[in-house]
């Protein structure tokens, strides 16, 4: 496949300031608009995994990098309702009167968000491997330490470690590629370590990591900070069809939390995965299932 391009637009900020966009969409070019958000560390490359499912099933694939990973500029301060801004402003540039979102780990609060506050444009959403709202269930932190992830405690008690830390993932994920993936297999499921048994796939994850983490790790905590405090609305208030994706072995995100959205969001379907881990929209067969289930809200 040849290389997607990038894309540039330069916005201003509230205050004035300069500000670059990277962007970049896939697919197919008359397909239905679906606007993509990707995880973290992630940015628009990964719309080079799902550009021939999106293609065969008619979707027109957009995604851009949210600020300070990527190629787009960091913006301070930014949260979940500055992105939803941020959605709606690049579908306007586009021409872009109704659309898709779909949203992949980090990605998936983020077109949450979108749908809440873009209710008459946003047509369904597919929500992949999220965190869910602890403003809605603050009860859902204390799964952190069952399934032995400490991130959140890190970011909310100790800031600076997590900084530490993130910023060493990141020198080895630049200088050290492949000990990087040896270390990151380690953590993951079966499954999500037979995904990168391709070479090419595997080379595709790493050039992910390292375009989304090569200006720095400031981006990639602004992104979990968003993520991991209360949203401003509750999932009760998203009003428009939400396709829910989970695998019960990800070893990144408890499953329950997408037990806890299907229950909380009035309109939506979740797929529970026995099989599949936080790297499901890898696989062709994942890939399959989420464009279909959106195909009859994008006629």
């Amino acid at each position: 496949m040849d290389p997607i391009p990038t894309k540039t637009l330069h916005w201003q900020t509230p205050a004035g300031a300069r500000r670059t966009v990277t962007w970049m969409e896939a697919g197919d070019p008359g397909g239905f608009p679906l606007i993509y958000a990707h995880g973290n560390p992630g940015c628009r490359l990964e719309l080079e995994f799902l550009h021939l499912s999106a293609k065969a099933h008619g979707f027109r694939l957009i995604t851009m990098d949210r600020p300070g990973l990527g190629g787009s500029s960091l913006v301070q301060p930014y949260d979940l309702t500055r992105f939803a801004a941020d959605t709606e402003r690049l579908a306007d540039e586009l021409g872009l009167a109704g659309f898709a979102l779909m949203g992949w780990s980090s990605g998936g609060p983020m077109v949450l968000a979108a749908a809440h506050a873009l209710p008459e444009r946003v047509r369904a959403v597919a929500v992949v491997a999220s965190y869910t709202n602890f403003g809605d269930w603050p009860e859902g932190k204390e799964l952190l330490d069952d399934f032995q992830l400490r991130g959140l405690v890190w970011l909310e008690d100790r800031p600076t470690l997590a900084n530490r830390v993130l910023s060493v993932v990141r020198w080895t994920d630049l200088e050290l590629p492949n000990f990087y993936l040896k270390l990151a297999r380690r953590e993951m499921a079966p499954s999500d370590r037979q995904q990168l048994e391709d070479d090419a796939r595997a080379d595709l994850f790493i050039r992910i990591q390292q375009e989304a983490l090569h200006q720095g790790v400031e981006g990639a905590m602004l992104d979990l900070e968003m993520q991991w405090q209360p949203w401003p609305f509750s999932l009760r208030e998203v009003e428009v069809p939400v396709q829910l994706f989970q695998g019960r072995a990800d070893t990144f995100v408890p499953w329950p939390f997408a037990e806890h959205m299907m229950g909380a969001l009035p309109r939506a379907q979740l797929t529970l995965a026995d099989e599949y881990g936080h790297l499901m929209p890898m696989a062709p067969e994942v890939q399959r299932r989420m464009f279909r289930s959106l195909q009859p809200f994008c006629q």
